[in-house]
């Protein structure tokens, strides 16, 4: 590692929250300095790198610290992220990973409560790994990293809540012991009776993809959408078991799979369903991604390529006028087609697969409208053809005359492709408006100008959708999208701000201005919300706040934030702190 690239972790051996560092920076494979603490005589360095909590561990990194267990495990995963990674890739899978390390850290290393409900706690989190051997599937990930230094923790329980492990909670048993078997981890844990004794001695006063995939595409052959699916199949050499729709009788599979929009295509991936034939054409890229990438890897030109597509689909797919209006549309294609043989240079890409599909009605544009398409679009009728040399474009598409293209099919065929052209995310937000919590995200969602529908909740009489979408907590805020339930207020605002990223981000594009950010909202959420202490204590923390703060208009910098979005709801409980605290605001936190 370069001098520049030095990292020193500052820790406490016996600590479960150093051990989970620990054990990322072994399963990244990067060498690290140990610089360890006494707790009770705390370095100048500590003191210096962690001012606010002055805990370990921090790991330093280019003489820059990163402080909370989690938050330096994210960062470490960010920023070396060429090897063994641990949060998933997919945004929905990343916030449940989150979520469930979140409840880790609050009901596991958090509980002060009695045997039975730390026993409870195993019980959820054994139902919550099911029969996976890992809690994210087929690999070791974030959750079982959060987990794992818990081990150390299970002769401590045993010994002192009188209890068996293995009779109480044996999944969780059988999983440490399938951790275990990674040397990332049995050599970054603390020997359990060394734990023991440590917890004595201070209570005295002296922490891949299945190679069996299974795909099954509900479609309707004539589709344009369907097409792009077969198509993005067939580059990547996947074998799949089309399942043929009626779209005047849908059959119960595809209402399942799509309850939403009810809609082709659909593509199910081992029982999980991926709708829309764009994110679907995404979603085969990313996951086999060995052969025949169809998004450029370059950020700008991948952010071009699906500027194209969105194109295509409004002007070309959604297009309800004029013959003069689709030819314009053509024509700027063909600009931007230029001299490459495909959209994307000399390769056939994203931008060629979303339009090709087109293809298959150029005899209905000639015939019903009255033009011919060679003498119109030259350039984009050499393109087609260049395309349909391609066995994955030509076995995949519709012929033009195919005769169940007549005129009356025509008419359904349009219509769903202005239904599927019309297709919007559903955001549901199950909320109680006094919250500070349902507040952040209300902010998230507003920043990002996103619709949603509001659904408050009565936190005496919970509903069923409520209980059924947060079964863990039970609590709100909770946002659905798509069906799909996301939990935990900061853990909605970054899936908030990592899928729709092309609008007011929220968290800095750099890994350590992020991993600060998110050291800073989990202070406020510690030590604000969380706080149940005295009036002298809050000020304490706002004062502290405001040294982060300092002369920047926004805790990030010039423009409203993670933190600030974190932070700001807070200010509905202003007027109660002033009243029941017999304090101004004002004069006590100005900045704030």
């Amino acid at each position: 590692m370069a001098e520049d690239d030095q990292l020193i972790l500052l820790e406490w051996y016996p600590s479960p929250f150093a051990a989970r560092v620990r054990i990322a920076l072994a399963e990244k494979g990067l060498k690290y300095e140990s610089r360890p603490e006494d707790l009770i005589n705390k370095s100048p360095l500590l003191l210096k790198m962690n001012p606010v909590h002055k805990q370990i561990p921090v790991l330093i990194h280019k003489s820059r610290p990163i402080c909370g267990s989690m938050v330096t495990v994210q960062y470490i995963d960010e920023v070396w992220n060429h090897k063994s990674p641990l949060l998933p890739s997919d945004p929905l899978q990343r916030a449940h990973a989150k979520f469930w390390a979140d409840y880790v850290d609050k009901k596991i290393f958090g509980i002060v409560a009695s045997k039975k409900e730390l026993i409870e706690c195993f019980k959820i989190l054994e139902e919550e790994l099911g029969d996976k051997p890992y809690f994210g599937g087929e690999s070791f990930g974030y959750v079982d990293l959060s987990l794992i230094p818990c081990y150390s923790c299970f002769y401590t329980f045993e010994t002192l809540g009188k209890l068996i492990m293995a009779e109480e909670c044996p999944k969780i048993v059988d999983w440490a012991h399938r951790c275990l078997q990674k040397e990332s981890v049995s050599k970054s844990l603390c020997d359990q009776r060394k734990f023991y004794e440590t917890i004595l001695e201070i209570s005295r006063g002296g922490s891949t993809w299945s190679s069996a995939d299974q795909l099954i595409l509900l479609e309707w052959y004539p589709s344009s959408f369907a097409a792009r699916v077969r198509i993005a199949l067939a580059e990547k050499g996947l074998k799949y078991v089309s399942r043929p729709e009626d779209l005047i009788n849908k059959s119960p599979l595809l209402l399942k799979m799509n309850p939403i929009n009810k809609q082709i295509p659909v593509l199910i991936h081992n029982g999980r369903p991926i709708c829309d034939s764009m994110v679907i054409v995404q979603y085969i890229d990313e996951v086999w991604n060995h052969k025949s990438p169809l998004l450029p890897s370059d950020s700008y030109q991948r952010a071009q390529a699906k500027f194209w597509p969105d194109s295509v689909d409004k002007k070309i797919f959604g297009i309800g006028s004029s013959k003069k209006e689709l030819i314009e549309c053509f024509k700027i294609l063909e600009e931007e087609l230029g001299d490459k043989p495909y959209f994307g240079g000399e390769s056939f890409g994203y931008v060629d697969l979303s339009l090709i599909p087109c293809y298959s009605s150029f005899y209905t544009y000639e015939t019903l409208g009255k033009l011919i398409m060679a003498e119109e679009c030259p350039k984009i009728v050499d393109w087609a053809h260049r395309c349909l040399q391609k066995e994955s474009v030509s076995k995949s598409l519709c012929d033009q005359r195919k005769p169940h293209m007549e005129r009356h099919l025509l008419s359904t065929f349009f219509s769903s492709i202005s239904a599927i052209m019309a297709e919007a995310d559903q955001l549901i937000l199950l909320e109680w408006y006094p919250s500070s919590f349902a507040a952040r995200v209300r902010i998230a969602l507003a920043e990002k100008g996103l619709k949603y529908v509001s659904r408050p909740e009565d936190l005496t009489n919970k509903s069923p959708l409520l209980l059924k979408m947060n079964p863990v907590n039970k609590q709100i805020p909770v946002l659905i999208h798509n069906g799909r339930p996301i939990c935990d207020s900061m853990v909605i605002v970054q899936y908030i701000d990592e899928v729709w990223n092309h609008k007011s981000p929220l968290l800095p594009s750099d890994s350590y201005q992020r991993a600060q950010a998110k050291f800073w909202a989990d202070y406020v959420d510690k030590k604000i919300f969380g706080i149940g202490a005295s009036k002298k204590e809050l000020i304490e923390c706002f004062k502290i706040l405001e040294e982060e703060l300092g002369d920047k208009p926004y805790f990030g910098g010039e423009s409203f934030g993670y933190v600030d979005l974190s932070l700001i709801p807070c200010y509905s409980s202003f007027y109660t702190y002033e009243t029941l605290g017999k304090l101004s605001m004002a004069e006590e936190c100005l900045r704030s």
